[in-house]
């Protein structure tokens, strides 16, 4: 909580929903062609 009262709640909820975008990116990117990390894109 001490973020949300130094950032404000507007950029804390933009912050998390960049990241959770991230996630699911990464999570449809292995379904889809098997490598969704840095590392992974590196490898192929």
């Amino acid at each position: 909580m001490w973020r949300s009262l130094l950032r404000g709640a507007e950029n804390l909820e933009k912050r998390y929903i960049i990241h959770i975008a991230g996630f699911n990116l990464g999570i449809l990117l292995r379904a889809l062609f098997s490598f969704g990390t840095p590392r992974g894109w590196a490898d192929a």
